[in-house]
């Protein structure tokens, strides 16, 4: 059998766990009990096969270089799954070879690396890339805080609705936000021919807190998409 190498990386393809390429469909071939019949005395062969790496440096394939680390982390994730590959079955090495030289020099100093820790690994490249990436940097204050001044129509009303959630519902989940925090903003981000429409709706007083509520805002918001849509 030959293996392919990487496209203009100059060193062979790590291996699986059972020691095939990144281009190579893998499969294990398992023997089922003998069955009890005077016709047939051979065991059955059942195939199981497992989905290819995709190859290196080659259209389709991740490849990281600094940004957006959170979905590079994801998507080996889901490659390493459907090729069957265990945390313990090489996959730093497999990993490394979808990273730049700069990021690939970078993870051979880690003392994860070294002991062969995978999810190490990765927790060290989120925390040091999280700066340039747009998933983490969006879970800070900060951006919420210019998020729902932006100004936005109607029509963009469920996206907003999901993304503000999100966002917010972490941030509080931290207690970076309280809860009458994430109800005034959600009111402050809503597209301005409907907030003050909910205002009078729901009798809401900016200068008493206790009549914002973020749960009946949202349901409110998301009510309105609903019966645009129908």
């Amino acid at each position: 059998m030959v293996e392919q190498g990487n496209s203009g990386r100059g060193k062979a393809p790590a291996t699986g766990p059972t020691g095939h390429g990144h281009s190579q469909s893998q499969g294990q071939i398992f023997d089922t009990p003998k069955q009890e019949s005077q016709h047939a005395e051979r065991p059955i062969q059942v195939l199981v096969t497992q989905a290819a790496l995709p190859i290196p440096e080659t259209p389709g394939a991740p490849y990281f270089y600094g940004p957006d680390v959170s979905k590079f982390v994801r998507t080996m994730e889901a490659i390493f799954r459907r090729s069957a590959i265990p945390i313990d079955g090489g996959r730093i090495d497999l990993m490394k070879d979808y990273c730049s030289r700069n990021v690939e020099r970078w993870i051979k100093t880690l003392r994860e690396h070294k002991i062969g820790d995978y999810e190490g690994v990765m927790d060290r490249m989120m925390a040091k890339y999280a700066k340039q990436d747009s998933e983490q940097l969006k879970y800070d204050i900060r951006w919420l805080q210019k998020y729902r001044v932006a100004d936005r129509e109607t029509r963009d009303l469920e996206e907003f609705i999901q993304e503000y959630h999100q966002v917010s519902t972490v941030l509080k989940d931290k207690n970076l936000m309280s809860e009458l925090l994430q109800g005034l903003w959600f009111l402050e981000g809503l597209p301005r021919n409907l907030r003050q429409s909910v205002i009078d709706k729901h009798g809401i007083d900016l200068q008493d807190t206790s009549t914002i509520n973020y749960k009946k805002l949202k349901s409110w918001a998301e009510k309105k998409v609903a019966s645009a849509e129908t």
